[in-house]
Formats: structure tokens, C-alpha cells, sequence
């Protein structure tokens, strides 16, 4: 866990110089190399804390990153973990939106094919297997679609994997 701690500070820490600089401080490359390492230290310390079941904290370095998000791919990145955060959270509705976007957001930033099988995997894992989360069940052709997707883009076996099971699940 100090390690979780330490990488939330790092990147609560490295998000607060770019937020004080207001352009004219810093070289612009200087200020892009930081701020890309923020973002990329905000979406790590926010996979952890998820994966520590600190959902609030998880959401919150998440937004920070989608924040500071500069290009299409790292906006993509961070909506898709907001989406597993809320998942993760069996906040169904909310999830399944931000599943909506960060694959529609992953589609036109250009985002590899296996990344974009894994935003797959999630939006089907919360149709096929959470669907507690929701006031009622969701239209199951979006599962097959989001299934069919996935698996037209996966090159990983794990990932094709649990698209199968996804499928079968799904019946």
C-alpha cells in the first residue's frame, strides 16, 4: 500500500505543477514532458487505488487525468478508466455511458486494436455479468455487438478468451 501511496502523491504532485503553470513559465516541452507524465502517473495511482477498492479515489485521479488529457488517445485512455471505476463501483447506467464514449473516443483517436478489444471486454463484462447494477436488464443485442466487436479486434488469447465466455454467458 505505500506504494499506492507514494504513486498517488507522485501524481497529485505532478498534476499541481501543471495546473500552476499558466504557459509562460516553463519551456513547452519542458511543461508537455511533465504533463505526460503526470497523466500517466494519474491513470496508474488510479488503477490502483481501484484495485484496492478506493472507488472515490480511483474516480478522482481518473477525472484528474482526463483533465489534462492533450491528445485523443490519452482522453480515450482516461474515459475508459472512469468506466471500469464505475464498474467496478456496480454504478451500472453511469459505467455503461462512459463505456459508450471511451469506445466511440477510442474508435476515432486510433487506439490499437487490443486496447480497444480490452474497452470491449469491460462494456461486455458489465452487460454479460454485472448487470445487477442496472434497474433492469440491458438490450442484449448490444452485448452481441460489443462481443462481435472485440473479437473482430482482438489479437490476445486471453482477450479472446473472455470474449468467448463473454458470448457464452451471454447465451
Amino acid at each position: 500500500i505505500l506504494v499506492d501511496e507514494v504513486a498517488e502523491m507522485v501524481a497529485t504532485h505532478e498534476r499541481t505543477a501543471v495546473d500552476l503553470d499558466d504557459g509562460g513559465v516553463w519551456d513547452p516541452a519542458e511543461r508537455e514532458l511533465i504533463r505526460w507524465t503526470a497523466f500517466r502517473h494519474l491513470v496508474y495511482a488510479g488503477d490502483r487505488a481501484r484495485q484496492r477498492s478506493a472507488l472515490d479515489r480511483a474516480v478522482e485521479l481518473h477525472e484528474a487525468a482526463r483533465g489534462i488529457a492533450a491528445t485523443a488517445i490519452e482522453h480515450a485512455r482516461a474515459i475508459a478508466a472512469l468506466a471500469e471505476d464505475h464498474e467496478f463501483g456496480l454504478a451500472g447506467i453511469p459505467a455503461l455511458e462512459l463505456y459508450r464514449q471511451a469506445r466511440t473516443a477510442a474508435r476515432r483517436a486510433g487506439l490499437p486494436d487490443d486496447d480497444r478489444a480490452r474497452i470491449c471486454i469491460g462494456m461486455g463484462r458489465l452487460l454479460a455479468l454485472r448487470w445487477g447494477g442496472f434497474p433492469a436488464r440491458q438490450d442484449p443485442a448490444e452485448l452481441d455487438e460489443v462481443v462481435e466487436e472485440g473479437l473482430r479486434l482482438a489479437n490476445d488469447q486471453e482477450d479472446r478468451a473472455w470474449l468467448l465466455g463473454l458470448k457464452a454467458a451471454a447465451g
